[in-house]
């Protein structure tokens, strides 16, 4: 029979829980969504006012060149009523291109 070292079993688990944590700890909050464009987005909701519902659009990194992630854009919306969208901010430093192309892809006016 081999003899099992279970020192080096706990190590192995312990590891292996605390590698799944701290992937749980990175995830960052809100949905990836793909736009018209084919880009994706990740969109989190900020705030609610009343039927007001304030989100943050980001280009996650990598999905323009070489960007980090970036906030691209926010914007409010009434309800789920789609037309009612307005960009409420802009990134500052943000490319045009990155943000014509999120306001394309979620139906918004730059």
């Amino acid at each position: 029979m081999a003899k099992h070292n279970s020192k080096g079993l706990l190590l192995v688990a312990a590891l292996g829980a605390l590698g799944l944590g701290a992937a749980t700890f990175l995830k960052k909050p809100g949905d990836t969504v793909t736009g018209k464009s084919g880009k994706s987005w990740r969109v989190v909701m900020i705030g609610t006012a009343g039927s007001t519902h304030t989100y943050e659009v980001f280009t996650p990194a990598g999905t323009f060149g070489p960007h980090e992630e970036l906030s691209v854009l926010r914007y409010s919306q009434n309800g789920s009523d789609m037309a009612s969208r307005k960009i409420v901010g802009v990134g500052a430093g943000v490319p045009d291109a990155i943000k014509a192309a999120a306001a394309a892809d979620f139906g918004l006016t730059l």
